[in-house]
């Protein structure tokens, strides 16, 4: 299955033989040395990607693309000490120790600006929890199971994003580290999600699911007591009304305590929103663009995104948008438009977006501030796209911006799967 890239590539982070941006969706290099397979997840940060990778052997592998000026790829070696190598090569963020250990495989993987996050985990031939030997560091599942799983974080600390309790401006890792967690009796880890400053993680244990955060928390991307109710209007004015005392940065603090199970969590820059299985959605954090304006309770939710100041929602009758503007993100004009221009306005409440006739919309992925639609016209795969387009981002082969949906072309039927990144856009066909 080929993988195809578009967007911001100054750092050789698409894989794509190269260091400049790229207006369309072009095959992205491997390395010789790795192994047949196929790419299952993928995340892209602001110089650096990360991709787990089936090996068609069996066993899943990481692979890693761009600079690792931070260690977000792992400890300095000659593969990238010399400049960034513009292909997908092998990459291992286990610790020191982990090294020494038998069966560790990436499972999941998540990245900030300049760091990186992955769940290894493992199988066990005891009970979970007697040989793994590691206590509050390691997410070990219900001893059914006998896996173990660990939480590794690598690159820059600027706002705590490592997990490691430090403060700002704190170097960046010599080595993979392991994320401390306050774990209870049989939870694992099901979902990892993180953004330019902060990350989260999913721990589903017996009585429910529980959401632990850390990273920047002054504006609220970790209490969701800072949820803003629908009746809350914009204001007119600035204004310099006092402001709730929160800490700059924090460490792994539960977010949510024990709760109905969580479908997906998404991040904006300094927001979060939770879609849990019922259809219902949560949400806090920064709302100077009205990302977050009256989603706390909101219903017969299917799917959820977040750009940089923006959130995006799917239900029964369609997606809806709301958040910035400024680069036509809310794609409220319409599809097939052109580009050119900002959005009117800025910020704006939540809006439909305006989708092309007898498109059946099935998902949703958000970059920074670029938004692409997964689903069908007439029984046939296809893919609608729009917002900012700086970088050639939304591979429709030039920077204009679109403030209406357009068509994205892949370069066969149809993806089997899409993710979308800094400024970047990925698909596996």
């Amino acid at each position: 299955m080929p993988l195809y890239a578009c967007g911001s590539n100054a750092s050789s982070q698409l894989a794509l033989g190269h260091a400049a941006d790229e207006y369309t969706l072009t095959p992205t290099v491997f390395d010789s040395s790795v192994p047949p397979g196929h790419v299952v997840d993928l995340v892209s940060a602001s110089t650096h990607a990360l991709a787990l990778y089936a090996l068609r052997e069996g066993g899943t592998i990481l692979l890693g693309a761009g600079t690792n000026t931070c260690g977000q790829l792992g400890g300095r070696c000659a593969l990238w000490d010399a400049q960034p190598q513009a292909r997908w090569k092998a990459v291992d963020l286990r610790t020191p120790e982990m090294k020494g250990e038998d069966g560790w495989e990436p499972s999941q993987i998540a990245a900030a600006w300049t760091t990186s996050y992955v769940i290894y985990q493992r199988h066990l031939e005891g009970p979970a929890g007697e040989e793994a030997g590691q206590g509050a560091t390691s997410i070990a599942s219900a001893p059914a199971t006998r896996r173990e799983q660990a939480l590794i974080s690598a690159g820059s600390n600027d706002f705590a994003e490592l997990g490691h309790g430090a403060a700002y401006a704190s170097p960046p890792t010599a080595h993979p580290r392991r994320v401390a967690l306050d774990l209870g009796e049989g939870e694992e880890a099901t979902l990892l999600r993180a953004v330019q400053r902060h990350a989260v993680v999913v721990l589903r244990g017996l009585k429910g699911d529980r959401l632990i955060g850390w990273g920047a928390s002054r504006r609220g991307e970790l209490d969701p007591k800072s949820a803003v109710p629908s009746a809350t209007l914009p204001g007119k004015g600035k204004g310099k009304g006092k402001a709730p005392a929160r800490p700059s940065v924090s460490g792994p603090i539960e977010v949510l305590s024990p709760a109905q199970r969580i479908r997906d969590v998404r991040l904006g820059a300094a927001h979060t929103v939770v879609l849990f299985e019922d259809g219902t959605v949560r949400a806090w954090g920064a709302d100077v663009k009205g990302q977050i304006r009256g989603l706390d309770g909101l219903r017969g939710v299917r799917a959820i995104a977040a750009t940089w100041n923006g959130t995006y929602g799917l239900d029964e009758d369609g997606v809806w948008a709301q958040g910035s503007n400024t680069h036509g993100q809310l794609l409220s004009a319409d599809p097939g438009g052109g580009g050119g221009g900002a959005g009117e306005g800025g910020n704006a409440d939540r809006q439909r977006v305006v989708l092309p006739p007898a498109f059946d919309v099935t998902g949703i992925v958000a970059g920074t501030e670029h938004v692409v639609l997964c689903g069908s016209v007439n029984g046939e795969n296809a893919l609608y796209t729009g917002g900012w387009n700086e970088h050639g981002n939304l591979g429709v082969g030039d920077t204009e911006e679109r403030l209406g949906l357009v068509r994205l072309r892949v370069p066969t039927e149809g993806p089997s799967n899409i993710w979308a990144g800094c400024a970047a856009t990925w698909a596996l066909v």
